[in-house]
């Protein structure tokens, strides 16, 4: 067996994705292998959003040529689109794939393995065109939750963005097939789903209520929903009413904590409880994300005194547990507050483990 290793920058849709293309590559006799084994074939899915990323990617290239000199290097993802010419000539690079065709990798590599010919091209990347392919995409086995691709691509040309240039235009998946791969996934096992995308508010913008509702009783097993693109209040809203479609389905959903400029005064909460109310049917618990209630709130998110209180309101909360030397802490980034277990035997508490102590504490 060969062995490949991926290093994925940028975002939870690279995540992904890095994680679908792993996947695909099993037929051709790869498994997949951490950074530092010595791995045949490295995979480099990069981002472009920020100047450090494109840097990140060179200095990964000099990284894995170090651990394997005869190693085959495959960059992808939305810096290799962007700049397809600047990437092949960095030293060690042996393919540039672009949007499209790293989904093609398995077809497109054998070649480059078996150092068959030394005329095969160092860059296989189309102009970015509106009728994109649409690649569905999820993790597994990366973490304890499964990041789950639904929407690709942007319409909105902002000046600072590159995005519409590196992915396309928007597209999204059916929802039979959404419906398919969460049933998939939970099958295995997984709790969580984090539905991700570039814009997933532009996800079926036109016909989510009428594609949804007939199969709303059709995903089972699956005990949290989440999504990670920053909305808007239209939109908030919106998935809020689409989301009573599962009400009978045993369910929590964690509601987000990133807004658009000038979100921030909308009261979430208040709004949320008269969707709530409206219900007519118990409905799955709505989780605040670190015990927010109110959009983004870094100053107190994971404070046990604020915890404390937002239990007392009757709301559900999801917190970030470590366990460190034996004890004990709560915390995004880092283990910020120290606790003792009291927190964790609430019901209506919904822990996100931080590290693997913590996981194997519960």
């Amino acid at each position: 067996m060969s062995k490949v290793a991926f290093y994925t920058l940028g975002c939870k849709l690279n995540c992904a994705e890095s994680s679908s293309i792993a996947r695909s590559l099993e037929p051709l006799g790869f498994v997949r292998a951490d950074f530092q084994d010595t791995p045949d074939l490295f995979v480099i899915n990069t981002c472009s959003v920020t100047e450090q990323a494109d840097k990140k990617c060179k200095k990964v290239v000099r990284e894995a040529k170090k651990i394997n000199p005869a190693s085959t290097v495959v960059i992808i993802g939305c810096y290799a689109q962007l700049k397809p010419e600047e990437i092949a000539s960095i030293p060690g690079v042996d393919l540039v794939l672009g949007a499209n065709e790293k989904f093609q990798m398995p077809a497109l590599l054998p070649p480059y393995l078996d150092r068959s010919s030394e005329d095969l091209p160092k860059l296989i990347a189309t102009e970015i065109r509106y009728d994109l392919d649409y690649h569905a995409s999820y993790s597994v086995n990366d973490r304890t939750r499964t990041f789950l691709k639904v929407q690709d691509g942007c319409d909105y040309p902002c000046s600072y963005c590159t995005i519409p240039l590196a992915r396309g235009q928007s597209r999204s998946d059916s929802i039979e097939k959404v419906l398919g791969l969460i049933e998939e996934i939970a099958a295995n096992g997984v709790k969580e789903v984090v539905l991700t995308g570039v814009n997933i508010g532009d996800f079926g913008i036109r016909k989510v209520a009428h594609c949804v509702e007939p199969h709303a009783q059709d995903i089972h097993h699956m005990t949290l929903l989440r999504w990670t693109h920053p909305i808007s209040e239209e939109e908030y809203l919106k998935i809020c009413n689409i989301l009573n479609l599962f009400k009978d389905t045993y369910m929590g959903i964690l509601q987000p904590t990133k807004w658009y400029s000038g979100f921030s005064t909308w009261n979430m909460k208040e709004e949320t409880l008269k969707i709530v109310e409206s219900w007519d049917a118990t409905p799955a618990p709505w989780i605040l994300h670190r015990g927010n209630n109110n959009g983004l709130s870094p100053e107190t998110e994971n404070d046990p005194k604020v915890l404390l209180e937002r239990l007392k309101e009757g709301w559900d909360i999801e917190i970030d547990l470590w366990k460190i030397n034996d004890e004990l802490y709560l915390g995004h980034d880092t283990p910020t507050y120290k606790i003792t277990d009291d927190i964790l035997l609430s019901d209506n508490v919904w822990i996100h483990c931080k590290n693997l102590e913590a996981y194997l504490y519960l």
